[in-house]
């Protein structure tokens, strides 16, 4: 009777832990694939080519005259525009990536490969959750965000602190459009100040012929 006491009572702790470990397991690195490519583009500092992956860490680099799109999983693509410095850190359970000079557009709507993601600026980080956006990292003091379909909050980068207090919320803001809202986030006096700045570096075909390329499409009149 106490065999088969102890026998249960193993079986329902191996149970328990199984049901744990899963519930707690982390997530798994999503690789990129390069799917596009024009001019000069290196992975790690080497030449990268069409078909490349993409893995945890990688440093992308774009020269002048020079992109690339990268897939991620099915549903997500982020391009790269010329000038651009990306570090890659995608994971199913969460992503942590920089954009630390240069440009990106992107489509994100598949989370099941990335969970939720910030991209950090040298001001501002954005943390999405899936939508459509562009980013531009013009220099170490100002950075250009575009929501173009979708909601992204925003929040001052380490170094900034908080946002002036002429924002509404000196912590973060939520960017929510159907059809473009753009924004600057300058650091300044100790805070990140916010500026309107309307529709640059990008174009509504610009941001169709991204979504387009992996078989997704845009509805202006509503948010996704």
């Amino acid at each position: 009777m106490a065999h088969k006491l102890l026998t249960i009572l193993i079986l329902v702790a191996s149970m328990v832990l199984t049901e744990s470990c899963n519930q707690f397991m982390p997530g798994k690195n999503t690789d990129g694939k390069v799917k596009f490519i024009v001019g000069s583009v290196t992975l790690n500092g080497k030449p990268t080519a069409l078909g490349d992956t993409i893995r945890f860490g990688d440093v992308i680099e774009t020269g002048k005259q020079s992109s690339c799109h990268i897939t991620i999983g099915e549903r997500n693509l982020i391009a790269l525009w010329p000038g651009t410095r990306f570090l890659y850190r995608f994971t199913t359970r969460g992503s942590n990536c920089e954009l630390s000079q240069g440009g990106l557009g992107a489509l994100l709507r598949n989370r099941d490969a990335t969970g939720d993601i910030n991209i950090i600026t040298p001001t501002v980080i954005a943390a999405i959750r899936g939508t459509v956006f562009c980013l531009t990292a013009e220099n170490n003091e100002k950075t250009y965000t575009c929501v173009c379909n979708g909601r992204i909050h925003f929040k001052p980068q380490a170094g900034g602190g908080i946002f002036s207090k002429s924002a509404e919320d000196t912590r973060e803001k939520l960017v929510s459009a159907s059809h473009h809202a753009g924004n600057y986030y300058i650091r300044e006096k100790g805070a990140v100040k916010i500026e309107k700045a309307g529709l640059k570096h990008h174009t509504d075909e610009s941001v169709e012929k991204m979504a387009a390329s992996i078989g997704e499409s845009i509805d202006w009149t509503k948010i996704d």
